[in-house]
């Protein structure tokens, strides 16, 4: 029974069976509104700092490859998308002067190494990010096959951050190749570790 509206006509009873999603439920519904409103931890994001300037400021040529870079990345687009008409025209009808300067990319090389100058300088901030946690550092961690069975591993940090948030960051996602040991997977951790290391 909800102790905060056992006298009122709403009251339910929870069965410990059920868990604690319909609880948890219940506090949440305007009756109580016992949780605060927007996340209580908050994942960081390479972007995250970018995106908020960007929607705040006009258009640019860096806030366009920003945006254009984390599209690629996340949705899994082809390097060489850049080159389908119907995706150009689009881009054009947008935002015209991207038909007037370099924003626009040239080549699949031009994305790769787009790609991998933001990841050496998303490196470069998490480890800043990390040596400057108010926190220990815990790591977790969890295998699976992927579609095209592949093993891979998921590595994540857990730590809080020096203005007090709660920050859960994916360090890598890795192929594991050979035997899913506790041994074969160490090596990986390992390796992880070493690269962010401070």
């Amino acid at each position: 029974m909800c102790s905060l509206c056992k006298n009122r006509d709403h009251s339910k009873k929870y069965l410990y069976k059920d868990g604690t999603s319909n609880a948890n439920a219940h506090l949440q519904s305007p009756i109580h509104c016992m949780t605060p409103k927007g996340p209580t931890t908050a994942s960081i994001s390479v972007y995250e700092q970018q995106i908020q300037a960007s929607q705040a400021q006009v258009f640019t040529a860096e806030g366009f490859r920003q945006f254009y870079l984390r599209w690629v990345a996340v949705c899994h687009i082809p390097f060489n998308m850049y080159k389908d008409k119907e995706f150009q025209d689009l881009m054009f009808y947008s935002n015209p002067t991207l038909c007037t300067n370099d924003t626009f990319p040239l080549s699949s090389t031009t994305v790769k190494i787009w790609l991998l100058e933001y990841f050496i300088a998303s490196r470069i901030v998490l480890i800043s990010l990390l040596f400057n946690c108010s926190s220990q550092i815990h790591m977790s961690f969890d295998l699976w096959t992927s579609l095209n069975h592949y093993s891979m591993l998921g590595i994540t940090y857990h730590f809080v951050d020096k203005s007090f948030k709660a920050r859960s960051i994916i360090l890598r996602i890795k192929r594991l190749f050979g035997p899913h040991s506790g041994q074969n997977m160490a090596q990986l951790l390992i390796d992880v570790i070493k690269t962010y290391s401070f």
